[in-house]
């Protein structure tokens, strides 16, 4: 897919400048480069997008999140939703910024979105596991204490049960929890 016409080629050239100068380039500037370079090519840049926009919404430097990070970690998921999904690497990339969306929102108090989030991440994880054969579903663990926190304890225990009987295949007594 190519959308030459609709960027300006200088954006293009500075944004590739950035992504290819050998100094240090701030995550800001790296976010920006991938913005414009994603309209150009979005099977390439799409997914470096997305994880830009997730290290872009949390500041090393004071040990806590952006006043917009839940601003940034929306539109990295929206770049995740916007890869094609014949692409193989859009599940990880898609579940990557789910995680990191759902733990904004539940630090700003948006619970119920955040457990949305976390239905979608375990609704990738289990397609996964069933592309892959593998018994352990990523997110369950996430989907359990969301469910608890909401007071559904039952359906809180069967998400651990099933993670669980998926962590001890040989039983209780194989020693793979201990």
């Amino acid at each position: 897919m190519n959308h030459w016409g609709k960027v300006d080629q200088d954006d293009i050239v500075r944004a590739r400048n950035v992504l290819l100068a050998s100094g240090r380039r701030t995550p800001r500037e790296e976010a920006d480069a991938y913005r414009v370079l994603a309209q150009v090519s979005p099977a390439a840049y799409l997914p470096l997008l997305a994880k830009a926009l997730q290290r872009l919404s949390y500041d090393t430097g004071s040990g806590k999140g952006h006043a917009s990070a839940l601003a940034l970690c929306e539109e990295a998921v929206a770049a995740a939703r916007s890869i094609d999904p014949a692409e193989p690497a859009r599940a990880d990339v898609l579940y990557d910024a789910l995680n990191t969306c759902q733990r904004e929102l539940y630090t700003v108090g948006r619970r119920a979105d955040g457990l949305a989030m976390r239905a979608e991440m375990l609704a990738i994880s289990r397609a996964q596991a069933e592309l892959s054969g593998d018994p352990v579903v990523m997110g369950l663990h996430e989907w359990a204490a969301g469910l608890s926190e909401e007071g559904r304890y039952a359906e809180a225990a069967d998400a651990m049960s099933e993670l669980v009987a998926a962590i001890l295949p040989d039983g209780p007594r194989s020693g793979a929890l201990a």
